[in-house]
């Protein structure tokens, strides 16, 4: 099974449940309570058993805020607790999932290098 992640009608990448679990629930953690309300936009669909997140609605900062979250999640994930029992290899599938993902966001005209 596999979420599935909404970025634009033209930008959309499919990833395996546990890699995406890693990625969605990393960056979630990095959020801070200033920004709950992009927090709610992004995970709504994926909380509720939906099988995806939807960024196609969300306003420039709001997009470049979950960059760069998910980017430090898959920065420290390596030597997180929650990779900590995972053989090399999956450690390697997951930063590969997930480094496909930042591609395609930064193909976005939302996103802003910085």
């Amino acid at each position: 099974m596999s979420t599935f992640f909404y970025i634009s009608e033209s930008l959309n990448i499919g990833i395996h449940s546990g890699a995406s679990y890693c990625i969605l629930e990393g960056t979630r953690s990095l959020f801070d309570s200033n920004h709950e309300e992009c927090l709610r936009e992004i995970y709504e669909g994926y909380d509720v058993g939906m099988g995806g997140v939807t960024l196609e609605e969300l306003d420039e900062c709001c997009y470049n805020y979950f960059y760069q979250k998910c980017k430090a999640a898959m920065n420290s994930f390596p030597d997180s607790e929650h990779a900590g029992g995972m053989a090399p290899n999956l450690i390697a599938g997951i930063m590969a999932k997930w480094g496909e993902l930042l591609e395609i966001l930064r193909k976005d005209p939302r996103y802003k290098a910085g």
